[in-house]
Formats: structure tokens, C-alpha cells, sequence
């Protein structure tokens, strides 16, 4: 939780609600999984699940470059942004030591549970991609904007619809659960719904587990002026250093690179031995 809340705002739009908190220490929204915008499911065979719809006129194609762009954010440049920070953007929660520990063979796992309409997740996945380049490499990714009908209506972003993430030191498993109108994409498995059931009843997304160490739940920086913008724009503007969103996602990542540099105990070392001591694994409860 965020301490010294001074205002709780519930929008309900299109039939989802969007939760955001403002005041005290950082800054914390989510959307919640009451309901979607998708228009009521067509009838099927009890015996049958419907095959869920490939990600087509809610995704597009977004040039290897716009990628690389936020890729190439210095790791020097991130973690600037998180020490720089004072309390506009939200650092991952630590999780106590009895907290399910969460991996791929032997490599801690950083799971993502969303979906492509909600607002916060579009914010929060530029910090994402830009920490979790540091890390591995992404395959191609398409780009895809939140719902139209919700708050930072439109923003763009990328999708972790069937993204590919290859990496010696961290898994990372995103489980895009609907489109941007609400169409059914994935699930999480009923051990993936669990952890968040244990950790926010409330279901809100993002939801980000790291390894059973950290936990990030809803976007960690502010980003209404992403609404409407076009893709290509958004890229530079994150990317400037220049504006209050830009600084906040890039502090985000910083955190975020942070965090992951403690679950990979330091690996590897040209990235992990940029971030101070007194960054590497910092937390909302340090």
C-alpha cells in the first residue's frame, strides 16, 4: 500500500473500473477485472471453450527501430532517473521471505499478468521493455493502444501478446489476458491466478511478481499525456529524459533494473555493478 493517501479516485468507464491513488509516497493506478468492453460472447457448445481470437485489428506493426529506441535507454540513465526520484513514482513492494518463490529452471521468473485495453499496463510496459532489455533480448513486438472508452484513453504501447524474451539470467512469462476491446486472448494458469488471489484479491493489473522477491501492482509512474499519441511519438517522448512522464518511466525501469539486478544476485555484472548498493533491491518497505 501506499502510505499517506490523500485522495482515491474510481472511475468507472465502459464497465471497468480504474483506481488511482494520489498523495502520500509515489504514485500507484490499476484497472480492476470487474468487466471488460468486449460486446457480449456469441453462444457455444458447453463441451467447447471458443478459440480465442488472434490479436489482429487491435495490434500493429512497429518498426525495429522505435524498439531499439527504448531498448537503448543507458542502464547509466535509468537508474539516474530512480535516484534522481522523489516520490512521484512507485518502487516495487518487498515481499517477505515466505513469499512463494517463483522460477524457471534455475532462473528467477518476473511474471505479468494484463491485458491490452487497460491503461496502466500500456504505461507500465515502456519501463518493462526498457529494463528488461538489459537483461535479454526481445524478439519482434507489435504495438497496440489501451481502450478508447477508459481513462489515458488510447495510450500506445507495446503488447506481450506471445512475446518472445530470451535471456541467461531471468524468465520472464506475460500472460496478455484480453485485447484492447475486450476479446479473449490468454490465461494465466491456476497456479498464476493464485499468487495474485494471495497478493491482491482485489485483481488488479498490471500485476508484476518478481521471482517471490518484489511485487509491482498497477503502473509505478503517471501517464496521461500518452493519451492519443501516436506510437513513434511516444517512443522519443519516453525516451527524452525530457518531460515528467519520460522521467518517471525511465525511474520506473531504473527500480525495476534494480530489483531484478538482486533476484540475478548481480548478473550480469556490465549492467548490475551500474546500480549503487543502495538502489539494488529497494523497495516501497525498505
Amino acid at each position: 500500500m501506499v502510505s499517506g493517501i490523500t485522495a482515491v479516485v474510481v472511475v468507472i468507464v465502459g464497465g471497468i473500473i480504474t483506481l488511482s491513488v494520489t498523495g502520500g509516497s509515489g504514485h500507484k493506478a490499476a484497472s480492476k477485472r470487474t468487466s471488460t468492453t468486449a460486446s457480449p460472447p456469441t453462444t457455444a457448445s458447453p463441451t467447447t471453450t471458443p478459440k480465442p481470437k488472434a490479436a489482429s485489428s487491435s495490434t500493429f506493426s512497429i518498426a525495429r527501430t522505435l524498439l531499439q529506441e527504448v531498448e537503448g535507454v543507458p542502464v547509466a540513465t535509468l537508474v539516474a532517473a530512480a535516484e534522481k526520484d522523489g516520490s512521484s513514482v512507485t518502487r516495487p513492494e518487498k515481499l517477505a521471505s515466505s513469499a512463494p518463490k517463483l522460477s524457471v529452471g534455475a532462473k528467477p521468473e518476473v511474471l505479468y499478468l494484463g491485458t491490452e485495453w487497460c491503461p496502466f499496463c500500456a504505461a507500465e510496459r515502456w519501463s518493462l521493455v526498457m529494463a528488461l532489455s538489459k537483461f535479454g533480448t526481445f524478439g519482434p513486438l507489435r504495438g497496440t493502444t489501451s481502450s478508447s472508452a477508459d481513462t489515458n484513453a488510447s495510450s500506445p504501447t507495446f503488447t506481450f501478446y506471445h512475446a518472445d524474451f530470451t535471456s541467461k539470467y531471468i524468465a520472464f512469462v506475460a500472460i496478455e489476458e484480453q485485447t484492447n476491446t475486450g476479446q479473449q486472448l490468454q490465461a494465466p494458469t491456476a497456479a498464476e491466478s493464485a499468487l495474485e488471489s494471495k497478493f491482491d484479491s482485489a485483481g488488479s493489473i498490471p500485476f508484476i511478481y518478481m521471482g517471490g522477491k518484489y511485487l509491482v501492482i498497477g503502473s509505478q509512474y503517471p501517464s496521461p499525456a500518452l493519451s492519443n499519441m501516436a506510437f513513434s511519438k511516444a517512443a522519443s517522448y519516453l525516451t527524452s529524459g525530457a518531460n515528467a512522464t519520460s522521467k518517471g518511466a525511465e525511474a520506473a525501469a531504473g527500480y525495476l533494473v534494480a530489483n531484478i539486478c538482486a533476484l540475478t544476485h548481480g548478473q550480469p555484472v556490465p549492467v548490475c555493478s551500474q546500480v549503487p548498493a543502495s538502489l539494488q533491491g529497494a523497495s516501497s518497505s525498505s
